[in-house]
């Protein structure tokens, strides 16, 4: 698996604020660049900009390694979990192979600024491994500690960790225990980062603005949940509308043949269950969705579709009904491979052109520290849909990715489109 994704994403370009972001080579790297930025607290990456700064060569492919080995990780992970969590093989089977092959995963597996989100599951679900194998207490908040760490989203593991345990020996008591000691470490999260950055503020308003707006939230998570679980080509959506309706309509015939198949019943062992499963996916969901001023983009669904995989586990199946199981995993497999052919044709395309606009400035400009517009010509019938299809402009970052002919500085020459 490894082998064949390192393979799909060494030939890209790195895309959009890949170039300046915090993973990216940053030769003046100094420790106050750890503390709390403005909006976000994420050391790691400041970290890791500040090694490949010594050495900017590696840069995307230590990126890619990085990502890559981090999601065939998580996916060990998960299937060690799912053991813990689910009796019935084909539980597992589904539970596991949504998560490794969703095509809504796409958009992480790509991207080498989703080092952090793709590291911070990786030890949300060590946490969550260790918890469930009844190991200290102490290691398991150690590892929630770091997955917030790599990303402020690893405060979800807080809620999920003690309701996978409750799933798992409906002992209210213990969850209760592990809720309380997740709100401690949640609030000395809180209290931690409030001190290093001299105010109590989160967010910072503007384009990172918070809210708790009904209509908002409600918003985002339809659009999150919706879109992550169901693996509709959105790409297709605008550009080729037959493969998007075909993806939705084998999606919603996968969904429901997977829901014939649940256990019948009250029970309250099949109620707890269906109730921990919603909880787990909109705990995962949450952190994303507060965002005032944007909605949700397909970089955040990777915790989502984990969340799912979760929920796969948890349900209840019933061994009677084969047949509509394996109609449900047939369709679900081909509405993966719809999307990542898809997705990933569309990104080499969105690519090689940017590459050759990046090999067309090289030979045009000598001097990048010279203030500059450089114009080209804005790209005509193209629909930007997340981070597949886009102008080649965009791609580099009107200029960010120029940063690699000057040494990983700010580049003075911008890329401006005209119509």
């Amino acid at each position: 698996m490894m082998v064949v994704l390192m393979a799909l994403v060494m030939p890209l370009l790195p895309f959009q604020d890949d170039w300046t972001y915090l993973t990216a080579p940053n030769p003046d790297f100094v420790w106050r660049d750890l503390l709390p930025g403005e909006a976000f607290w994420r050391p790691f990456d400041a970290l890791w900009g500040g090694i490949l700064g010594c050495a900017p060569w590696l840069f995307p492919w230590a990126n890619r390694i990085a990502i890559v080995l981090g999601h065939v990780l998580c996916v060990y992970l998960v299937a060690r979990i799912v053991d813990a969590l689910c009796e019935e093989r084909r539980g597992r089977f589904a539970a596991v192979g949504f998560f490794a092959l969703s095509s809504g995963l796409a958009a992480v597996i790509v991207n080498t600024d989703s080092l952090n989100l793709v590291w911070s599951c990786v030890w949300g679900c060590a946490g969550t491994l260790v918890l469930l194998k009844g190991r200290p207490l102490l290691l398991v908040f150690g590892c929630y500690a770091v997955s917030v760490l790599c990303k402020e989203s690893g405060l979800s593991w807080l809620a999920v960790g003690p309701l996978l345990v409750y799933a798992k020996d409906s002992d209210w008591r213990r969850l209760v225990k592990f809720a309380c000691m997740g709100a401690c470490v949640f609030a000395v999260y809180l209290c931690a980062r409030f001190a290093l950055q001299g105010e109590v503020v989160l967010g910072n308003g503007g384009y990172y603005a918070l809210t708790l707006s009904p209509k908002i939230v409600g918003r985002n998570i339809a659009i999150l949940v919706g879109m992550s679980l169901s693996g509709v080509d959105g790409l297709a959506m605008g550009v080729k509308p037959v493969v998007f309706w075909m993806t939705v309509a084998l999606s919603v015939a996968a969904w429901l043949s997977f829901a014939w198949c649940v256990r019948a019943g009250r029970g309250k062992s099949v109620a707890l269950r269906l109730f921990v499963c919603v909880a787990v996916i909109l705990a995962f969901a949450a952190p994303h969705c507060l965002f005032k001023n944007h909605h949700p983009a397909e970089m955040h669904f990777y915790p989502v579709v984990l969340g799912g995989a979760f929920a796969l586990a948890l349900a209840p199946i019933d061994k009677v009904r084969r047949v509509p199981f394996c109609a449900s995993v047939a369709a679900m497999c081909m509405v993966f491979a719809m999307g990542w052919c898809d997705k990933l044709s569309t990104m080499y395309v969105t690519s090689g052109r940017a590459k050759e606009l990046m090999a067309e400035i090289k030979g045009k400009v000598s001097d990048f520290n010279a203030p500059m517009e450089y114009k080209v010509k804005a790209a005509t019938g193209l629909k930007p849909y997340s981070v597949y299809s886009q102008s080649p402009a965009w791609c580099l970052d009107h200029g960010g990715a120029l940063r690699s002919f000057n040494g990983w500085r700010e580049s003075k020459v911008k890329i401006v489109e005209e119509l």
